[in-house]
Parts: C-alpha cells; structure tokens; sequence
C-alpha cells in the first residue's frame, strides 16, 4: 500500500486561474459536472477522467469541490490538527441507502428469513463466516473452511488464529444482546475483551485503553516501511471516544444522518482513533454490526460484509488514506462501504434465490418421504450436490443452531431411513449419504 498521490490545492487552483475562475466553472457543462459527482472518483483516478475541451484535470477538481463541499456534513473525528473529518452525501449513497431501506422492508423472500424454521440455518452461517472473514482481515493464519470448521467443532482454540476466530465469533453474538443499550466506553471494553481473550502478549492490554504515552507511538506502514498513519496520542484517545460517542448516541441532532453512514462514520472513527493497542479493526466492525443490529437492520445478521471486505482488502486501506489524504473527506470511506454493502445484499439475495429454486427442485424427490424435517431435506439436497463429503453432528448442530442431541437424532434418522450412513472416525462419527442417493430418493415404494 502506498502513500495516496496528494489531490491538488484548491486554493491553489484559484489564485492560478485568478479572476477568470468563476467564468470558467460556470461554463462547464452540467453533465460533465454531475458524473463527476456520481463517480467521486479520488484525483489519482479522477484526473484521467476525459474532459470537456479546455477543461484541465485541475479545473474539474475545483469545480467537483465547489458543486459538493457546501453541502458537507461534520463527522465526529478530527486529525492531528484538530481538524474535522466531513463528508458529502452523494447520489450513490442516497441510492444504496434507498435500496438497504426498500429491502429491509417489503422484499419478501428476505421477510421470509424471519420465520424460526429458516432463522437458525442462515443465521448461524452468516455469524461464522463474518467471524472467520474477519479474523483473516487481520491476520489469523487460517483459511475460511478451517475457521468454519473450528466454530462447528466446538473445540478449544488450540493457537492465536484459532482464538481470534472464535472470539469473532462470541463476539457477533454478543452484540445480539446489547442493542437497545446506548453506545458507552464500558460497551466498547467490553466488545474488545471478547475479541481479544487469548491473543495479546500482555493480557493486562484486553479492554484497556490506549492511553499511556508509552503507546502513542503506534504507525501504519506499508511495504517499504514508509509511515501512512499515526495514531492519535494516547492522551486524546478517550476525549475523541467520548465525542464519538455522543454523536453516535443523539438522536434528535440538527442534522438528520442516515443510521447507515452513521454506521460507517463509528466504524471508520474507531480505526482511526484506534483506542486500542490491538485489535481494534475486529472491534469497529463488531460495532458497526451492534448499530446496524441497534436501528432494526435485522437483515444484517444474515450477511458477512468482511467476506467482501477481505476480497476487496486493497480498495478498504485506501478508502481509509484517501478520506485522510483529502482535505478529510470521509465521503471516500463511506461510499466503498456503501457498495460493499450493495454488493452483500445482491450475493446474499442470489443466494436465498438459489436455495430456494434447489428447494423446490428437490422437493419431488421427498414426496415420499413426509417425516423429513426442513433440516434433513437441507442435508440431503447439500448430498446430492457433494456426494463425498462428511457431516459431523457438531457442524450440523451449530449451523441449524439446534442442541446436539437434536443433531443427533437427525442423522440417525437419515441412517434409520436408508439414505445416510454412520461411519467411526477417531474417537467419534461422521455421516455420508448413500451411494445413489438420487435413485433412492426417488425409488422408495
């Protein structure tokens, strides 16, 4: 990751262009101005953008940030000058929003996840993938398939990685249980005690402020060792905190701000202050789930914006530098995190779509099998997609969020019917399906 190329200065631009400024902003064409609008590109992609004739790269800058700054809003973060963070809410923000607002309320196959039958399955493989997604951002020397496999176990975390999987884990559902409480710093401690049990070198660090001199020298690097960031002084971690979090917690301020960006401004505000001498990234989206879950998003816990984060890890660090590196415009952040979440409702949408459409592909095949619960016919219709692959109760039980003995019984039922069987591995069993579960299904007199 490298330093951002400094956008050029506006007031720059001015005294160069001196007093034909005005004129030749005034005549730039209005569509040219609103796709610059519409893109928010940061300068070292917006001056490749093509230009009307005799419009300079730095004269469609100054024109973007004269059409947008007006309208920018003060966020509750300040850098090392004391300056404030703003942001400007802008077409794509105002479309995604609209469309996260339309889709919590009247799509009706997202409805449909409410009913306890489906709740569990989807609930359940969503916290563990935000979990395990998550815990690689920073760092846990795993892959998502062991991460999965470690919740479902319910074993005890063996090493670092494994405990930072875990404790997402508890975490995300913590969270669960505090959301109509307010935003507090006792809330905050407590969120990072969970995340970090068992992986800090000094266990006196979990849920303890950054706040001795000793660790104000925390800086983000890149490759080559050159310094992106530096952390406030430890002096001013918990003041910023508490101005957060009256921001966070006001509900009747002078200026509406949509929960989502506010959402987005608490995740961005708790990296940036970064109270913490580690794991505060895993803390800020722990938080930013706790405020969506706290303003009735509930369709938040059935989708991982991690897993998307992770794939996109490059455009997340530099949607952090480019708001700093910008004369503090956080519209940068907000918008890759608003099409992060754009892009978790479209894969989560076409994921439900998919179940649904292999529900009611295999539903002729369990005609003659009316004692199959929901959760069996979820196992049998994942069998006959991977005819080899082992389940364990312990997975399955944690997925459905069901008891194991209910776990249990659901396989033995299978293996009762003729359509799985039990095999002895190690000290316990794993299940598979039959050899031509399809026939079978279908053959049953």
């Amino acid at each position: 990751m490298k330093i951002p190329e400094p956008a050029p200065n506006i007031k720059d631009i001015l005294i160069q262009l001196g007093e034909k400024a005005f004129t030749i902003l005034n005549n730039i064409p209005a569509d040219a101005a609103k796709k610059w609008q519409e893109d928010y590109d940061y300068w070292s992609e917006f001056k490749y953008k093509n230009f009307p004739e005799g419009i300079t790269p730095e004269i469609a800058w100054l024109k973007r940030s004269f059409d947008t700054y007006p309208q920018r809003i003060q966020a509750p973060v300040f850098d090392k000058n004391h300056n404030f963070f703003s942001f400007w809410v802008s077409p794509l923000a105002q479309k995604i929003m609209y469309t996260v607002d339309r889709s919590i309320g009247s799509v009706q196959p997202l409805q449909d996840l409410r009913d306890e039958a489906e709740n569990g399955r989807y609930l359940m493989a969503s916290l563990i993938e935000e979990a395990s997604n998550s815990s690689i951002i920073e760092g846990a020397a795993t892959t998502r398939r062991q991460a999965k496999e470690l919740i479902a176990s319910n074993r005890k975390p063996s090493n670092k990685s494994e405990w930072m999987v875990i404790n997402n884990f508890e975490a995300i559902k913590y969270i669960k249980t505090v959301t109509r409480q307010p935003l507090t710093l006792d809330l905050i401690r407590k969120i990072h005690s969970i995340i970090t049990e068992h992986t800090l070198a000094k266990p006196e660090e979990i849920g303890c402020f950054r706040t001795s001199p000793k660790d104000d020298d925390i800086v983000i690097e890149d490759g080559e060792q050159n310094v992106l960031y530096r952390t406030p002084p430890g002096k001013e971690v918990i003041p910023r905190l508490e101005e957060l979090i009256r921001f966070i917690n006001q509900e009747d301020g002078q200026t509406f701000i949509h929960p989502i960006i506010k959402a987005i401004i608490l995740h961005f505000t708790i990296s940036y202050i970064h109270p913490f001498t580690d794991g505060n990234g895993r803390t800020a989206r722990a938080l930013f789930y706790w405020y969506m879950l706290k303003n009735d998003y509930w369709l938040f816990e059935y989708i991982s914006i991690s897993r998307l984060v992770l794939k996109m890890h490059g455009q997340y660090n530099r949607a952090f530098l480019y708001s700093e590196y910008s004369d503090n415009d956080l519209t940068y952040f907000i918008n890759f995190h608003l099409e992060v979440i754009d892009k978790a409702l479209k894969e989560f949408q076409e994921y439900l779509h998919r179940k649904k459409v292999d529900f009611q592909n295999a539903e002729p095949l369990f005609k003659k099998w009316p004692t199959l619960n929901k959760r069996q016919k979820d196992l049998l219709i994942n069998a006959l997609k991977n005819p080899q692959r082992e389940y364990t109760i312990a997975r399955h039980s944690v997925l459905h969020n069901i008891t194991w003995p209910t776990g249990r019984a659901d396989f033995l039922n299978l293996v009762r019917l003729g359509l799985f069987s039990k095999q002895k591995q190690g000290k316990g069993y794993v299940f598979l399906s039959v050899d031509n579960l399809k026939e079978v299904l279908i053959t049953r007199k």
